[in-house]
């Protein structure tokens, strides 16, 4: 199969407004209104943060000296089901870049479809996989089927709102799919080039520059002593993750007598899938219950009680658990929650990873012969994604939920202890500086502020779980330094917000 060739679109454009700007290049630099510019841009990406947070990282952006800002597109962000689409909150497209308008700044526009970005299968919804023939990222008519349709959709948008240049907007440049590479064979060559840097080398031999090795300064962060104490005024709640729908195999979405893939039972719609069934068993008897999966997190469950849970060791995501179960007389049931942890966004096929507990073997095994008992592979299993709280939406700290809610400042709460809702509330600390939270108290889990995701947390395999640990403190900019040899070397430190540097 022949890789899907890059289709570039530079958005030169110089249409005939009378507001807009003229955008252009030659074989030396952009030219934007007859004039050769070097434009210098940062990365602001809309979705990891929020509406009320652009304004600030916008105008910080233009402080420290950049001209424009460019981000990507995130289609699953976008269309999180097949047409239906989403331009609320964090994904207001147009909203962002008119921001960037209004701080007087360009744009640069990376439609993707497919990003990397350390995003979920890199932007692709998880939906494509479902359509006959779909294969990523190749000369593929249903995949360039689906890519032109969104793709078209966002040009549109914001040309409706009138976000290009030649239209009196920010955006200067745009590119489709800027992540395939071309590759330059140097056989015999050697080139050093420091980690995570960028050389450029104009005949392919000589270092013209790498982007480690110049000198610029650095801001060093520090807490803010002062709003040390907020941890201890936080007031914490908890509430049980309500599990016992999911303790037997009687509700589900559907049935199937196989162990199937996770992301196409569950769309992405959810980290979580549940996979359950029951048997009969004659008398009560102990078993080694044993499970293979491709994870990428499992716990298991027999009669309602967990009995056990393991996560993949050093990312490899396929791995086998064993834990000793008892049975009783009578039905049996067996919940398996499977948790993915992010979807691999690069590779070769990486869209066919497969992930959960897909073929198996489910099985129980006897503890004296080490012999399979039971194979339960293709027994029936009933499937349901996600966890009550999800259904619920808790996190956005409705009122049917808040009598559900436990503790406070005085009462105590339970600490290391999985399925566990904790909510605080907390006054947004004096200044303009960023609030920072700190949770390397806690395990594995996600959190919330003020309703918006700020994503998943692991910070630990061995603690966690303990919400008192939790602090919030303000970050502002402590020290600036840079690097100077004595080779004639010059450095400009400079302090933002119209402060003076009082000692060097």
């Amino acid at each position: 199969r022949a890789p899907l060739l890059p289709l570039l679109l530079l958005a030169a454009v110089a249409l005939a407004a009378v507001s807009g700007t003229e955008v252009a290049y030659n074989d030396r630099a952009l030219v934007i209104d007859g004039e050769r510019r070097i434009v210098i841009s940062g990365s602001i990406h809309y979705p990891r943060s929020t509406p009320e947070m652009w304004p600030d990282l916008i105008r910080k952006a233009k402080e420290g000296g950049l001209d424009a800002i460019e981000t990507y597109v995130f289609w699953n962000g976008h269309e999180p089901r097949r047409r239906e689409y989403n331009f609320e909150g964090s994904y207001d497209i147009v909203r962002f870049f008119k921001e960037i308008q209004d701080a007087g700044m360009y744009a640069i526009l990376r439609i993707g479809p497919y990003i990397c970005g350390e995003w979920n299968y890199g932007g692709l919804p998880a939906w494509l996989r479902e359509i006959s023939g779909m294969q990523f990222r190749m000369h593929n008519h249903p995949f360039e089927r689906e890519m032109e349709t969104f793709t078209t959709l966002i040009v549109d948008k914001l040309k409706e709102a009138k976000m290009f240049a030649g239209q009196g907007g920010p955006i200067i440049l745009s590119q489709f799919d800027d992540k395939e590479v071309n590759v330059t064979l140097d056989t015999g060559a050697t080139h050093v080039v420091p980690a995570w840097s960028v050389s450029i080398l104009p005949d392919c031999k000589t270092v013209a520059y790498n982007s480690a090795k110049i000198k610029t300064q650095t801001s060093v962060m520090v807490k803010r002593p002062e709003v040390e104490t907020v941890r201890e005024s936080l007031a914490w709640s908890w509430m049980p993750v309500n599990l016992q729908p999911f303790m037997t195999d009687e509700k589900g979405n559907f049935r199937k007598n196989e162990l199937l893939e996770q992301i196409a039972t569950s769309g992405d719609q959810s980290d979580y899938l549940w996979y359950r069934t029951s048997f009969e068993h004659k008398e009560e008897a102990t078993y080694k219950l044993h499970v293979n999966t491709t994870g990428h997190e499992l716990y298991a469950f027999v009669n309602g009680k967990l009995v056990g849970k393991q996560h993949s060791p050093n990312g490899g995501f396929v791995f086998q658990m064993e834990t000793p179960v008892k049975l009783h007389s009578g039905k049996n049931y067996i919940s398996l929650l499977s948790a993915t942890i992010g979807l691999k966004n690069y590779g070769a096929l990486f869209e066919m990873m497969p992930a959960g507990i897909v073929g198996g073997p489910v099985k129980l095994v006897d503890t004296v012969t080490n012999t399979t008992a039971y194979d339960l592979s293709n027994s029936s299993w009933s499937y349901k994604a996600g966890l009550a709280g999800e259904y619920r939406e808790t996190h956005l700290d409705k009122a049917d939920d808040r009598s559900q809610w436990s503790g406070g400042l005085n009462g105590t709460i339970p600490v290391h202890r999985p399925f566990t809702w904790y909510k605080a509330t907390f006054e947004a600390p004096a200044g303009e500086e960023p609030v920072v939270a700190d949770l390397l108290g806690l395990g594995k889990g996600v959190v919330w502020v003020n309703g918006n995701n700020l994503g998943r947390y692991w910070p630990s395999y061995e603690a966690g779980g303990d919400p008192t640990r939790v602090n919030l403190h303000t970050v502002a900019v402590g020290a600036a330094c840079a690097e100077a040899a004595e080779v004639g070397d010059q450095v400009a430190l400079a302090c933002s917000h119209g402060r003076t540097i009082s000692s060097v």
